[in-house]
């Protein structure tokens, strides 16, 4: 099961490990309001992006919220073989609070 990581511990975690955030909402919604750095890969294409996601030495899931959905896709990954996955505790909304 994937681990959380609030915005606070992100933003540290951003300055000593390559980290990508990964938003995987729908291009509509990414489009509205987006953290920025941040790349959208909707969670339905994520298997997909496995080569391309695997590159990276850590990975940060996030959704609007940061619950099911984010927690969601970075259990996938996990599943899917890749390490250092975490998802973000109160996703964009709380990002931007």
């Amino acid at each position: 099961m994937a681990t959380k990581k609030t915005k606070e511990e992100l933003l540290n975690f951003m300055e000593s490990t390559y980290t990508a955030l990964i938003d995987i909402r729908t291009t509509d919604e990414y489009d509205k309001r987006h953290i920025p750095g941040s790349i959208n890969k909707e969670a339905t294409t994520l298997l997909n992006n496995i080569d391309e996601l695997s590159k990276f030495k850590t990975i940060v899931c996030i959704c609007n919220h940061g619950h099911k959905r984010s927690q969601q896709a970075a259990d996938t990954l996990i599943s899917a073989g890749l390490n250092n996955i975490y998802y973000l505790e109160g996703g964009v909304d709380g990002w931007f609070q």
